[in-house]
């Protein structure tokens, strides 16, 4: 019988076969972890900070050309947001006196594009930097003084973000930078910067789902004084059922326009002013940029009628006037007192200093209005409102007098157009588009 003969491979050529294989199995895996690892650090150089769409190495190159200028500095003390407006100061803030920056211009220089965004600073609180004016890039913050551009820089770190009210179904998101190290590569053993420079960094996306961009308080049904106060009444009108009608329709008209709004009461509930879950509490818990607080009026002279809106007196009355010439305009209502918008008056707090005569527009108005430091009352807005550096722009809607025949007639013939006139108001003042 023929027996098949075997190959034989000597044994020493199967060892140095598998030292083969296993030394290629390690070049493979080092090759693949070497280009991770640059896949990965060429990410970290497009994500981590770069600004303008560029890599760390071309943001560095970006921001070394513009610190080479030998310009000379100012110090950013504070900072502050009413509405959709930002408030720099060279001073802690106190609404009461004048800043070192008021009456100056201030110049946001965009990195990217290279053009300049310039605004008068103005002592009011929406006076200063419209931030929903500025498009999307990075801007370096300057402000003229004695005929040079100065580089505004903090005495503290800043990363703080804020978003204006929705626009075209978006919001623009604006990051508060100023922080000597937000640049630094990993390598780098000093800062990039050698100051905390203060940057504007603009961009589009939409604001967290828990925010709203307007609320609307309906008038009336608080305890602030003991009782159920359910407001004025008189021909046939209850306030706090008419003013919760037209903040329904409102809600409504507002939301056509792209904005996300909220009522701070249902049609009966109870809703104090101040304090946890209140009117306030919830407005700023839903980091509303404004609101907008629906009352009527009463007076034993019947023949008293027409609108009104009512306006804090540290702010401008464009808003305000804008939304009551729409009222006029596209309703039978009539200028109360041939007014075209009211200041709030102030009266003086238990520090000695002047406030906002109304309650809401005061406790809405976050620090720079002097939320929660006036007085003991509204001292229980001090968790929510006393440091807040967002504060709420508010008007008071002032729509009729209920105890006049005439503006109680407009009101239960023209509701429908009193709601969309606000809205038409605000649209213009937002300078939201119409077709949102």
């Amino acid at each position: 019988m023929t027996r098949r003969s075997r190959s034989y491979v000597p044994r020493g050529s199967r060892l140095r076969w598998r030292s083969f294989l296993l030394f290629f199995l390690v070049c493979c895996a080092v090759v693949f972890g070497i280009q991770h690892v640059l896949e990965n650090r060429q990410q970290r150089q497009v994500n981590t900070y770069g600004v303008c769409g560029l890599s760390n190495l071309q943001t560095h190159e970006l921001l070394g050309q513009a610190q080479q200028e030998q310009t000379e500095l100012l110090t950013l003390s504070d900072y502050l947001f009413y509405g959709e407006t930002l408030n720099l100061y060279h001073e802690m803030y106190n609404k009461n006196t004048s800043d070192r920056f008021a009456g100056k211009m201030v110049i946001l220089r965009n990195l990217c594009s290279g053009l300049d965004f310039v605004y008068m600073m103005e002592k009011q609180a929406d006076g200063q930097i419209p931030l929903e004016d500025l498009d999307p890039g990075f801007y370096q913050v300057y402000i003229m003084e004695d005929l040079k551009e100065k580089k505004v820089v903090s005495q503290q770190k800043l990363n703080d973000v804020f978003y204006t009210v929705t626009r075209n179904g978006t919001n623009h998101k604006i990051e508060l930078i100023a922080d000597q190290n937000r640049f630094d590569d990993e390598t780098d053993t000093t800062p990039f910067l050698d100051q905390n420079y203060l940057f504007l960094q603009v961009s589009e996306e939409a604001q967290p789902q828990d925010y709203v961009d307007i609320m609307i308080d309906p008038g009336g049904m608080n305890q602030d004084n003991g009782y159920t106060d359910r407001g004025v009444h008189g021909n046939g009108l209850e306030a706090y059922l008419e003013n919760y009608r037209l903040a329904e329709k409102l809600k409504e008209e507002l939301e056509k326009l792209g904005l996300k709004v909220e009522l701070t009461r249902q049609q009966d509930e109870v809703v104090n002013s101040y304090g946890e879950d209140g009117r306030l509490d919830r407005a700023y818990s839903a980091h509303a940029r404004y609101y907008l607080d629906l009352e009527m009026k009463s007076a034993i002279n019947m023949q008293l009628r027409g609108t009104d809106i009512v306006y804090s007196s540290f702010s401008s009355s464009r808003m305000a006037s804008t939304v009551l010439k729409s009222l006029v305009e596209n309703t039978s209502l009539i200028y109360a007192q041939d007014s075209t918008g009211s200041a709030s008056g102030t009266s003086v707090g238990v520090d000695g200093t002047l406030y906002d005569g109304q309650k809401m527009i005061r406790e809405s108005g976050g620090r720079i209005l002097g939320a929660a430091t006036f007085s003991e009352a509204s001292m229980e807005n001090t968790a929510f409102a006393a440091e807040n550096r967002w504060g709420m722009q508010t008007l008071i809607i002032q729509t009729i007098f209920v105890s006049n025949p005439q503006d109680a007639a407009v009101w239960q013939s023209e509701l429908d157009e009193i709601a969309s006139a606000i809205a038409q108001g605000i649209a213009q003042a937002l300078r939201l588009s119409s077709t949102q």
